[in-house]
């Protein structure tokens, strides 16, 4: 079964991926999340708020196959998270 669609993995670029975990809630960075996107339309951007014992979280996770969008993306968003308070 595996040889039918073997040639598949072999297609495409590899995805890269950049993640950072902040001690935020999602609404004070969703507006940054937000222009990420729309500044660089090859990178998905991904947010995951969670509540543990330690409080609240963000995990902020971008992909792509472009290494140089994903590179500058992931460098703005990081200074824009810091900006808005995010840490």
């Amino acid at each position: 079964m595996f040889a039918s669609i073997e040639e598949e993995f072999r297609r495409g670029s590899p995805i890269e991926s950049w993640r950072r975990v902040y001690r935020t809630y999602e609404s004070v960075i969703s507006a940054s999340l937000a222009e990420t996107g729309e500044r660089w339309p090859s990178v998905l951007v991904g947010s995951y708020p969670s509540f543990a014992a330690g409080g609240f979280t963000v995990e902020v996770v971008l992909k792509s196959s472009d290494v140089a969008a994903l590179a500058a993306a992931s460098a703005w968003l990081e200074s824009a998270i810091e900006e808005s308070g995010g840490r």
